[in-house]
């Protein structure tokens, strides 16, 4: 066996070992729940900012989800695409069941076109607040939240030196597709880099009013997203982030492949223009091909020339680098199911772990969009194309309302990209 082989083995070994580490870090943090709020403090007043464009398979849950939580003072303020948008439907059904006192909607009136639709109704939304409002609380069309979610998400905002907290998004979708294996392990990477880097998933998020006002608005209404800037934002000021576990929130939808892919594409695209671990993630993928190409060059040289030592040693090593890797992804799979049992009383599905197959096709698909991201200047989101310059250059094309896919009807689960 030749040193160079020897060194490819050792690498190999090293970077699954830091894989491992990256998503234990996630894990550990299911280990250290969040205080509640002090009960001798009134909770400050809240307002959920709901924007919504198209129908996601579980907004009547998410509506109904929203407006049952067990906080003392909140609204839901949401705005809606268009007077056409079929995401109506969930809204007149809410409504339909007596459950709207705290419900709130109106139409997107301003859309710019120096940033997202998105973030034209989060900054809608803000602006129509009444001024009593001290925490405003974002989250996603496709968030499936618990009672206590607003509850568990304002508690760090008992320490005034905190500005923001954030829960994390969780896919556990009811298939075991090669799909939903991608996206699954691409999550567990994805929500790591993010846990560890200390930025906000707008999913499941929560501001200061008095932060938002200070102008961190007015920065979003220049951005593609409202979340991964935020903690650039806040770092500045000297003020802190918290995540909080128990406002994890489960995605138990669907996806195909196309879907998959334009959702990694988009997810990466947004760390190259506003995450400040975007470095890191380029080395880590291009680590991933220093460390696999070599590997897989020597192996078929090994099989060639008949060196069945050296071909044994760099056969053998990719189970123990899947062994590493699903080890730490069942460990934070139960980490996660322990905690939304806690604090929901339900059993969500097990995360499909990747087998040799999937964890493949993910990694070919983390480099995929990796170059996309470094490549593209246009975007696709829910139908509308965005030309991206920079990361405070976003410009919307063109305008169009949304238009119902069949696939995503009323019986589907499939996620709306």
């Amino acid at each position: 066996m030749t040193s160079t082989i020897v060194l490819i083995l050792i690498a190999t070994v090293a970077f699954a070992l830091v894989q491992g580490w990256l998503i234990r870090q996630l894990s550990n943090r299911y280990l250290h729940p969040v205080a509640p709020w002090p009960e001798s403090r009134p909770m400050p007043k809240a307002a959920i900012l709901l924007s919504l464009r198209g129908n996601d398979p579980f907004l009547t849950t998410c509506l109904r989800n929203l407006l049952s939580q067990d906080y003392p003072d909140f609204i839901v303020q949401v705005v809606i695409d268009s007077e056409t948008d079929p995401a109506w439907a969930a809204i007149r059904a809410v409504r339909a069941e007596g459950n709207d006192d705290r419900l709130h909607v109106s139409v997107l009136a301003n859309r710019s076109s120096s940033c997202s639709l998105k973030n034209s109704s989060v900054i809608q939304a803000i602006n129509g607040l009444p001024e009593d409002r001290e925490v405003v609380a974002l989250v996603d069309a496709d968030a499936v939240t618990h009672r206590t979610w607003l509850r568990e998400l304002v508690a760090p905002l008992a320490d005034p030196r905190v500005a923001c907290s954030t829960g994390i998004r969780w896919f556990a979708p009811h298939d075991d597709s090669l799909t939903s294996r991608m996206r699954c392990y691409w999550n567990l990477v994805a929500a790591s880099v993010i846990h560890i880097s200390r930025t906000p998933w707008g999913g499941s998020m929560v501001v200061r009013r008095s932060v938002l006002d200070s102008g961190l608005t007015e920065e979003w209404s220049r951005m593609f997203c409202e979340d991964a800037f935020t903690i650039r934002y806040l770092d500045e000021r000297g003020l802190k982030l918290v995540c909080v576990p128990q406002a994890t929130v489960v995605n138990e939808e669907t996806t195909s492949l196309s879907g998959c892919i334009r959702f990694v594409n988009r997810q990466m695209l947004i760390f190259r223009l506003y995450h400040r671990q975007w470095w890191g993630v380029v080395a880590m993928v291009a680590a991933a091909l220093v460390v696999r190409l070599p590997h897989l060059h020597y192996l078929i040289q090994s099989l060639t020339t008949g060196d069945w030592i050296s071909a044994t040693a760099l056969l053998a090593i990719h189970p123990i680098i899947l062994w590493v890797t699903q080890y730490e992804a069942v460990r934070l799979d139960r980490a996660v199911r322990k905690m939304v049992a806690a604090t929901t009383g339900r059993e969500i599905a097990r995360n499909p772990i990747p087998d040799g197959f999937g964890y493949f096709c993910t990694e070919i698909m983390f480099f995929g969009s990796l170059v996309y991201a470094v490549c593209a200047r246009t975007v696709q989101w829910r139908g509308i194309t965005y030309r991206v310059r920079g990361p405070k250059d976003i410009t919307l094309l063109a305008y169009r309302p949304f238009e119902e896919v069949p696939s995503y009807g009323a019986a589907s689960k499939a996620t709306v990209v």
